[in-house]
């Protein structure tokens, strides 16, 4: 199990260090920056929207509440550090049917 913390490994880390392992990528960042308008520029200079999703792109996913969680697509799954309101929180993988009702809003990435 990899284990979710809020502060040092979360969804945006695993989305990142999982798209470096499938591509072969050395994209970085800071702990603490995730989120940060200069994290969300370093993912918009990197990555273009595309339709639909290929393997080891970036998934975005809006929350209801407005917040944004990150995951990789591979293998026609979603893979991303989930934490729940309640429970420790781990990677999982979610079939895009999960993912499109759990979430507001769904867009996928591929680097450039």
């Amino acid at each position: 199990m990899i284990p979710y913390d809020r502060f040092s490994f979360n969804c945006s880390h695993y989305a990142i260090k999982r798209i470096n392992q499938l591509r072969g990528l050395d994209i970085a960042f800071k702990d603490g920056s995730e989120w940060q308008v200069r994290f969300i520029k370093m993912l918009k200079a990197q990555f273009t929207q595309i339709s639909k999703p290929v393997n080891g792109c970036l998934v975005v996913m809006s929350q209801h509440c407005g917040g944004l969680h990150l995951g990789v697509y591979n293998d026609f799954g979603v893979e991303h550090n989930y934490k729940p309101s309640s429970g420790a929180g781990s990677v999982i993988i979610s079939d895009m049917g999960t993912i499109r009702a759990e979430y507001k809003r769904v867009r996928f990435y591929d680097h450039n």
